[in-house]
Formats: structure tokens, C-alpha cells, sequence
């Protein structure tokens, strides 16, 4: 098992070129300012190593916030259930943590002492995730579901922030939001995909990156802390 499904150039170098088309995918990435052409194996020629962990990582994360989506919902109907209410914020601290040590694994990548290092394969992930984003905000922009359209308000990592002048109340934006979820479904091969995580009623505090605040929709309309929000979590 290859600890990741890099192409490396000697392999690619005895590959045709309907070798290649068939079997990996390209990226161009920039290293040190220049362009540098990649290839990765698709998932189902070769599944490496890191690959294999990083899935099992994201799926037990789904898992976990799908548990507490459950129990919050659960906590809505009881708020004086404090037992609910600390089961909730262990699960969250819980699928945080999970996040953290998927995260982890681009700085490792790049770090010099890693045993595994691999510098084209830390580019490649930020490369393929601009390229995602540009994808994502596009197939919003455009989704003819969506009355009125969308406006693009924030961008950052693995996350787009919308505003949907169409939606008049909680309800529609709610709706919006699982249309939008089901567009991109259209877009992205599996296992990328990109889920509608909340939705915001105005007003709308974006302070800098990853700091905003407002008044968050789920069912009934609550108010969030500033710190308490971080994109991506």
C-alpha cells in the first residue's frame, strides 16, 4: 500500500498518455513560484495509506455530528435537560477534536521532519481546495433553482458564506440551503461533497477571517457569541 497516491515521475514517465487520462487526475500546483504539474492516482486505482485514514477520519466526524444534530434536536424539546445538554457538548468537543487531527495532516505533509514528507502533496491540497471553492461559489451563482440568486459574502479553507436576497423569512432560507446542498451534489464526485451547515438571519457581523457573528437559524433563531464562531466548525 502507497502511503499516498501520488503519481511519482518515474512512473508517470512509463505511463501512455491514455495510461495517465484513465488513471490519475492532474493538478498544477505552485512551488516556490513556479507551476508544477502533479498527478494523483484515482480513488479507485489506488487508495493510499493517509488517504484510507483521512476518510475514515471524515466519516467518524459525519458520524458524530449527525448524533449531535439529533440530540440538539432532542435538547430543543426539553431545554432543562441538563444531561442532554452536556451529552451535546461532549459530542461537539468530540467531532472538534476529530477535525483537529484531519487538519493536521496537511502541515504534516509539509513539515520537514515527517517521515512521510511530501511537500507536492501539501500544495496539492490547498490548490485543489481554491479550485473547489471557485467551483462551489460558480455552481451557486448559477444554481436555477435558487429564486433570486445568490451573492457571495465570505469564502475561506472548505467554506462559502452566501446571501440569498430571495429568502423573505427562516423558513425559505432553510430551504434555500438544502437546495443548494442537493446542487452541489451535481458538481463534486464523492467523497467530495459540500453540506449546507447553517444559516444566518440579519444582521450579519463578518469581523476578519474565521470571526463573524449573527443570529443563527435553526427551527427558532438564536443569538451567537462572536468567539463562539469560527468558520468551518
Amino acid at each position: 500500500t502507497c502511503v499516498s497516491t501520488r503519481v511519482m515521475t518515474a512512473m508517470a514517465s512509463k505511463m501512455t498518455e491514455e495510461e495517465l487520462a484513465a488513471k490519475t487526475n492532474l493538478y498544477t500546483i505552485t512551488a516556490k513560484s513556479k507551476s508544477v504539474p502533479v498527478r494523483f492516482y484515482k480513488s479507485e486505482v489506488c487508495l493510499g495509506l493517509i488517504p484510507g485514514m483521512m476518510g475514515m477520519l471524515i466519516g467518524e466526524r459525519k458520524r458524530i455530528k449527525k448524533e449531535l444534530t439529533a440530540m440538539e434536536g432532542a435538547l430543543r424539546s426539553d431545554s432543562s435537560n441538563m444531561s442532554l445538554a452536556l451529552k451535546c457538548k461532549m459530542l461537539d468537543v468530540k467531532q472538534l477534536a476529530v477535525k483537529r487531527v484531519a487538519n493536521a495532516f496537511y502541515g504534516s505533509m509539509g513539515y520537514e521532519r515527517f517521515p512521510f514528507r511530501d511537500p507536492h502533496v501539501a500544495h496539492a491540497i490547498t490548490a485543489s481546495g481554491r479550485e473547489m471553492l471557485q467551483a462551489a461559489v460558480a455552481a451557486a451563482m448559477n444554481c436555477p433553482e435558487v429564486r433570486g440568486g445568490v451573492r457571495l459574502v465570505y469564502g475561506d479553507t472548505d467554506s462559502i458564506f452566501l446571501s440569498v436576497p430571495g429568502a423573505t423569512s427562516k423558513e425559505e432560507a432553510l430551504v434555500v440551503g438544502r437546495l443548494l446542498e442537493e446542487h452541489m451534489k451535481t458538481v463534486f464526485q464523492l467523497p467530495n461533497r459540500m453540506e449546507f451547515e447553517k444559516a444566518f438571519a440579519p444582521p450579519f457581523l463578518l469581523v476578519s477571517k474565521k470571526r463573524y457573528a449573527g443570529h443563527k437559524v435553526e427551527g427558532r433563531v438564536t443569538e451567537s457569541a462572536l468567539t463562539h464562531y469560527r468558520s468551518g466548525e
